[in-house]
């Protein structure tokens, strides 16, 4: 009876923490007009759009598209507190983790989606005329 009862309560500890139900990072979808652009994020993930990349959950990043005759654009992306996440961080206050399993759900990131997702680009063409004298 004790094994069952302690094996009860891991599985609704375990089942409320955002940390291990959502992950600590995020899938973040990139479209890209024209495709077959360059994507580069701040972070360093690099791919040929539209792609997708994961992200760490808590963190802020920029991506950039580029792709040559085409003026390059750079997005920011902000890591946003979303009903997923926030619904994760009271479930370990009802599930009796309390503020410690909300605390780690924060600090690891678990409460964030990233906003925008899906990043959208749509890449300029550039206006490149003859280079002027004297200019």
């Amino acid at each position: 009876m004790y094994r069952i009862a302690v094996s009860l309560s891991l599985v609704l500890v375990l089942a409320g923490c955002g940390t291990i139900t959502r992950g600590t990072s995020d899938q973040v979808s990139i479209e890209v007009d024209p495709a077959d652009a360059l994507v580069r994020t701040s972070y360093g993930r690099v791919c040929r759009g539209p792609c997708t990349i994961r992200a760490p959950r808590g963190e802020a990043f920029t991506v950039t598209a580029e792709k040559p005759g085409f003026t390059s654009q750079t997005i920011e992306v902000q890591p946003k507190i979303t009903l997923a996440g926030a619904t994760g961080a009271a479930r370990n206050l009802m599930t009796g983790v309390g503020a410690v399993g909300a605390g780690v759900d924060v600090y690891t990131g678990a409460i964030y989606d990233h906003e925008p997702n899906p990043v959208r680009f749509r890449l300029r063409r550039s206006e490149q005329g003859p280079a002027r004298p004297g200019l």
